[in-house]
């Protein structure tokens, strides 16, 4: 038979001290566990795991609840020495909990009650509080309410008045390690990390020191940075002197949902003394939201299929973007280095048009007044709620709190009302000075939130290389990053737009670029280790020619094309023309145009015919918002007597591949065959032939290959077999992986190397036109749909050279 827990002789002479003939006038009481904490039944769940696994353990045996007879003794002698006198006061004090609990207990049906205070942890792991935090014990006689204080360190502190003549108070409370009732309203974000750096971006309710951790999973090193974060605005925490090519795990101390916020990211590879040949950086690039769709949060939850829900548990939203990417992130070494956001990361709207209200209240208060002050705050505060919501939304959060992320700014992220954009009857009128206040303070929260993701408040002491500076003066927010030998450029499009200065000028007649930006770009592209350029912008740099987009501009429809680069040609000349002269100064170098603003995916071809050089163009299509099914431009165009530009060539070799597509290539194959024999003695016979079944095949082919491809015609064949029967396409597949002899696989010099000899050697690799299976037709028409596009590039620029020579 086990021990009680406090002896008879403990409780008499408990008694007796209290009621001695100078009783004491408070009590403090102390225990090594709480005298109420849980019923019976509760304590063998909880603490014993049930009924029949109980046992005399330490953990089950020690708790009052397991001892009824002790417990009803001494609550009686407590509250029974407390009801002899009005004054007096009583305190329970105990410990040996993970958590803190601070409790009344009170007689059931009686006003009687104490207060008990239980303190948790001092160095040790706070835990989660396991108890109900109402309850009874000893058959109900007691009552108990408990208010815990969970995930925090605590100690407790009782202040304690005894005056004779006077009543006797005891005000006692728990001290956490963090300030009470503060949580996280926003983030975590990560943002750039680097082989040995990271940047973690959080908000919080109230003031409150808040720790932030990361840790090694490799080698369980965990590092921390515990600041004192303001209430309601973003913090960036800068961890340094991380290891490369390793996973860390983030959480935080301080606020009451720390295990709900936490997030993860990989270090990349540490390149920064020699890169190395085959050195390979994967970023995914989104472009930004619009029309209101948010995160893909409320979206995709309504469009998912009952087989998307039927797996939510692998994915916060299967049918987003945000989604597939969190799903890819969550991933230790998951093999992305960063995700480049390509502008409008939130709808501001909505919070502009709330903005401005106050802001035009306060234009009307005393300059300088405390209700000026509190009016611009609020409308401060307005803004920074756009973005709390935004990057809460289900899938976002998840998304931004994994990996990498660097945004650039754009349209969405000022605004209709900053833009000059009509946004509807409810858009408020706004004075020129609320305007400017307004525009100021939607570049303070841009900086709070999207550019201390790059680069926080406090850390630089000197502008870095091809940014903007971050001065009040300043309002430009171009970046330039590099990892390895690849830099990566995000243009700001709206710096010109937005700060006019006092000019007034059109929109038409504003440069995109100003002479600083131009300034940065230059000193970007002069670092001598890039060998790959990355150019991102908010809007495409080509979708329509010159001509077009300011023809276009002239209709209200598409009076946004003001503000892309086409409509401003000589600009994007100049950037064309310095970016092929940087690509063909030293072999082997790279230039991709990435960039957002259409609803619709694009992979574009620019091709320069003087320089005989390539740069391809990718435009990405929303992450959330509904896409359109077509572009609304020219396959094909030129800029000037020498660039010309294809649109969705990559595009088109993806459809090419479907087998809907080849099958029906297949069957307008046997269409040609069929009859009387065919004789094909040369090019411009296959093409006479072919055009007729080929072009009867193109208006009934599925929608996807007409979206991307031009339809046949003579010429285009004419010139296609030609360069089949002459060798120079069609023979890609001819250079093959196979291993050297030294069992090396071939490098891509080699590859181009073979194939340029190929090409060279006066052998043709391809089979004979009238010797074409339908396999091999089909290759054949893929090359000319192919090449559809670059013959017209060719046909607009002779075309064009021919009227400037007239």
């Amino acid at each position: 038979m086990s021990k009680p827990l406090i002896s008879p002789e403990q409780l008499l002479m408990f008694e007796s001290q209290i009621e001695g003939n100078n009783p004491p006038r408070a009590l403090v009481v102390c225990t090594e566990l709480p005298v109420v904490e849980m019923d019976r039944t509760e304590t063998v769940s909880v603490r014993c795991g049930g009924e029949h696994n109980l046992t005399d353990f330490h953990s089950c045996n020690s708790s009052f609840a397991l001892n009824p007879k002790v417990q009803s003794k001494l609550l009686d002698i407590i509250f029974g020495w407390k009801k002899r006198e009005r004054f007096r006061q009583v305190l329970l004090l105990s410990g040996g909990l993970c958590h803190g609990l601070d409790t009344v207990v009170k007689i059931k049906g009686s006003d009687w009650a104490i207060q008990q205070v239980t303190t948790g942890p001092l160095t040790d792991r706070p835990a989660d509080v396991r108890c109900k935090m109402l309850g009874s014990v000893l058959e109900g006689q007691y009552e108990y309410t408990h208010s815990p204080l969970s995930h925090q360190r605590n100690y407790a502190e009782a202040l304690i008045r005894a005056k004779y003549g006077e009543s006797s108070s005891i005000h006692a409370q728990l001290v956490g390690q963090y300030f009470a009732r503060v949580g996280c309203i926003c983030g975590p974000i990560i943002g750039k990390v680097t082989h040995d750096s990271a940047i973690v971006l959080i908000e919080v309710d109230n003031e409150a020191p808040v720790t932030c951790m990361v840790a090694d999973v490799l080698s369980g090193t965990v590092l921390r940075i515990t600041k004192l974060l303001p209430a309601r605005k973003p913090f960036a925490f800068v961890f340094d002197g991380l290891e490369s090519d390793r996973y860390y795990v983030v959480r935080f101390e301080g606020f009451v949902n720390a295990d709900d916020r936490m997030g993860s990211f990989t270090t990349g590879k540490d390149y920064s003394t020699n890169t190395p040949s085959d050195y390979s950086l994967n970023l995914v690039f989104m472009s930004g939201e619009r029309g209101k769709v948010g995160g893909g949060g409320i979206k995709s939850l309504q469009t998912s299929t009952s087989e998307e829900k039927k797996d939510e548990s692998s994915s916060a939203l299967p049918s987003s973007v945000w989604g597939m990417l969190t799903d890819i992130s969550r991933h230790p070494w998951c093999g992305v280095d960063s995700v480049i956001h390509l502008g409008g990361q939130v709808d501001m709207d909505t919070a502009t048009n709330g903005a401005i209200a106050l802001l035009a209240r306060a234009e009307r208060e005393d300059e300088g007044s405390h209700s000026q002050k509190q009016l611009l705050n609020e409308a401060l505060d307005i803004l920074r709620e756009a973005y709390r919501t935004s990057w809460s939304l289900p899938g976002t959060r998840e998304a931004l709190s994994m990996g990498s992320h660097i945004m650039l700014r754009g349209a969405l992220d000022f605004g209709n009302l900053l833009m000059g954009r009509k946004g509807g009857v409810n858009q408020p009128k706004i004075s020129g000075r609320s305007k400017r206040t307004l525009r100021n303070l939607v570049k303070q929260v841009y900086r709070e939130y999207q550019r201390q993701l790059w680069d926080p408040d406090g850390v630089a002491d000197a502008p870095m290389l091809g940014c903007s500076e971050s001065g009040d003066e300043d309002n430009g927010e171009w970046h330039f990053h590099q990892w390895g030998n690849v830099g990566v450029f995000c243009m700001d499009v709206k710096e010109t737009k937005i700060w006019k200065g006092r000019s007034g000028g059109k929109d038409s007649d504003m440069p995109l670029i100003s002479d600083k930006q131009w300034g940065s770009f230059s000193d970007a592209i002069s670092v001598e280790t890039l060998g790959t350029l990355v150019i991102c912008c908010e809007v495409p740099f080509v979708s329509d020619s010159i001509g077009d987009a300011r023809y276009k501009a002239t209709d209200p429809a598409h009076s946004h094309l003001v503000e892309h680069w086409p409509y401003h040609g000589s600009e994007l000349i100049r950037l064309l023309n310095g970016l092929f002269e940087w690509k063909g100064a030293l072999p082997n170098r790279e230039v991709l145009l990435l960039c957002g603003g259409i609803s619709v995916g694009v992979d574009s071809m620019l091709k320069h015919t003087t320089l005989g050089r390539d740069i391809r163009q990718i435009i990405t299509g929303p992450a959330a918002a509904e896409c359109e099914t077509d572009l609304w431009a020219e396959r094909t165009g030129v800029l000037n007597d020498s660039i010309a530009f294809a649109l969705n060539l990559i595009l088109l070799n993806q459809v090419l591949e479907r087998e809907d597509i080849r099958a029906g290539l297949k069957a307008a194959f046997n269409q040609l065959h069929s009859g009387d024999s065919k004789s094909f003695d040369n090019p411009g016979d296959f093409a006479r032939a072919a055009v007729k079944v080929l072009t009867r095949y193109y208006y009934n082919a599925p929608a996807a290959l007409k979206d991307v491809a031009l339809p046949p015609n003579l010429y285009l064949l004419e010139v296609v077999a030609t360069m089949w029967e002459e060798g120079t396409i069609g023979i890609e597949d001819k250079v093959g992986d196979e291993a050297l002899p030294s069992g090396k696989k071939k490098t891509a010099e080699e590859k181009q190397a073979e194939w340029d000899a190929k090409k060279g050697g006066g052998k043709n690799w391809n089979v004979p036109l009238a010797l074409l299976n339908a396999e091999g037709f089909v290759k054949f028409v893929h090359e000319a749909f192919k090449n559809a596009l670059i013959v017209r590039m060719n046909l607009l620029l002779k075309t064009k050279s021919e009227n400037l020579n007239m």
